[in-house]
């Protein structure tokens, strides 16, 4: 069994998750032995000098296998030295450079970010014969092979091969520099997306083959593999500018994202709609005075840096600039966000529980547990996630948060208390009670309120309410006066329906 191991970017995972299934699938339809694993995804942070470090590592071991001293002295015609600079792209793939408030919040650190989960993937002999996939070629920069012949092109070995040095070195003995289309199985030469090597496992022969020859020597086919391998290791897509990014563009964890938007909504009073872009691309700052302000992400950018060096240089403080100070935060444009208190992180704690364990019956539904089981969010996902805040209140005023994690204690059926029906159908009737549940539902007529209340010997009343005025929250005490609409029963206990109903000296 090969074992190959590789991080992989958050925003690839899904993706990934579905062609290895679709392997693993084809593997056991033809006992070839296949698995994987992909961990949660996570975040990582190192310093500004590790970065370097490990930068300098892998370019001293690229420049070292080449003998060379630079990678401007690099021979970029030769398809192992192509492949050899793709390793080294690999091995800094994902890292983004992101600012940070300092320990103190005081000022900005430079560091690198990288968000993503670990693939770890096994497999066996992939092939039904003496034949083993060594790797797939690839045109360099022409759509496929023709007949001409092509000095440049790509190597892409199968998993776990280039792990093998003697493998690697006698595969580049063997791969000629300049190839064209013809497949040394079927003799023909036309033009081809990609060619397969090949390798007897007895002789120690290699061939080139077009893929619809491939399946002659294997037994499944290696490019899904491969096409898995080219998939970790895709160069990065994204040119470091050396801007001063402080969030990933592409995702931000849910739980920091969410003790933001809970921050701004419990600031505002109210959640506000079409605010998730806005948060997604926020971070919050503390300025000197201990207040909390939301300040746009890519600040500051290195114009700002250089405007601020030279206006308010009285803010420099042993050497390192401070943007915390209201007259830097005034130029922004900030918003005071309320403090992070422990508070705020119950709250979120609870939001991102609660939506895990909804049903998920709507398509809305099922979107929020979406981002709560993948627990990161991006540009597209914000709004969704910003509106857990509301969904969250709702679910607090009606009983469903309640219900789900502190359920009552079961009793036993003699101990329930039935209660009775109140008054005569037709009949107006008054009584105290305390509003225990409350959902609302849209009906024909629009948003409808149900509210169910209960007397002081336990007797349930309902009221379906389509006023637009204010109902009393859940757990309020006040008088309803109602005529009685019907009798029935709900869950063992008698209730009754009212209509027209007043509410009289609520809470």
């Amino acid at each position: 069994m090969r074992r190959v191991e590789r991080w992989i970017p958050v925003n690839r995972a899904d993706n990934l998750t579905k062609k290895m299934n679709r392997v693993a699938k084809i593997a056991q339809s033809r006992d070839v032995p296949f698995n994987f694993q992909i961990s949660e995804p996570s975040a990582e942070i190192i310093s500004e000098e590790e970065y370097q470090r490990m930068k300098e590592d892998a370019l001293n071991q690229l420049t070292y296998q080449f003998g060379v001293s630079s990678m401007e002295a690099l021979d970029r015609e030769n398809p192992e030295v192509m492949r050899g600079i793709q390793n080294y792209q690999n091995k800094l793939y994902g890292w983004k450079k992101v600012w940070i408030p300092s320990e103190n919040e005081q000022g900005w650190e430079e560091a690198w970010r990288r968000i993503g989960s670990n693939m770890v993937m096994y497999y066996g002999d992939l092939a039904d014969s003496d034949w083993e996939v060594i790797g797939v070629l690839n045109p360099m920069f022409e759509s496929a092979f023709t007949s001409e012949v092509m000095p440049h092109f790509t190597l892409n070995l199968m998993p776990g091969i280039d792990s093998e040095e003697e493998v690697s070195e006698e595969v580049a003995e063997v791969i000629p520099h300049e190839i064209n289309s013809f497949c040394e199985h079927c003799q023909t030469t036309r033009n081809r997306k990609e060619l397969i090597l090949v390798r007897n496992k007895k002789t120690n022969d290699f061939k080139r083959v077009g893929s619809s020859c491939l399946m002659a020597y294997t037994s499944i086919d290696p490019k899904m593999v491969v096409s898995i391998y080219e998939t970790m290791n895709a160069t990065n897509p994204y040119e470091n500018s050396g801007g001063m990014i402080i969030t990933s563009k592409s995702v931000r964890e849910l739980h920091d994202f969410m003790t933001l938007a809970t921050q701004y909504f419990d600031s505002v009073g109210s959640y506000v709609r079409g605010q998730g872009r806005m948060l997604f691309g926020s971070i919050s700052l503390m300025s000197d005075e201990g207040d909390y302000y939301l300040v746009n992400a890519n600040y500051p950018s290195n114009e700002d840096v250089l405007f601020i060096r030279e206006r308010f240089a009285p803010f420099l403080r042993d050497g390192r600039l401070t943007f915390t100070s209201n007259d830097v935060l005034d130029y922004v444009g900030k918003k005071r966000i309320s403090p992070p208190t422990e508070d705020i992180e119950n709250r979120v704690v609870e939001m991102i529980s609660y939506v895990l364990n909804m049903d998920g019956r709507s398509s809305f539904d099922r979107n929020l547990k979406a981002i709560a089981q993948s627990g990161f969010v991006s540009s597209k996902t914000a709004g969704y996630a910003a509106s857990i805040y509301t969904v969250y209140l709702r679910a607090i005023e009606s009983g469903k948060f309640q219900s789900m994690f502190y359920p009552p204690p079961p009793v036993e059926e003699e101990e329930v208390n039935r209660g009775r029906h109140l008054g005569e159908v037709g009949e107006r009737i008054t009584f105290e009670a305390q509003l225990i549940r409350k959902q609302e539902r849209d009906g024909f007529y629009g948003p409808t309120t149900m509210l169910v209340f209960q007397t002081i010997d336990g007797s349930e009343v309902i009221w379906w309410s389509s006023s637009s005025k204010r109902m009393p929250r859940v757990g309020e005490i006040g008088t309803v006066v109602g005529t009685v609409k019907k009798h029935g029963e709900f869950k063992g206990k008698n209730t009754t329906t009212i209509s027209r109903a007043k509410l009289i000296d609520w809470d």
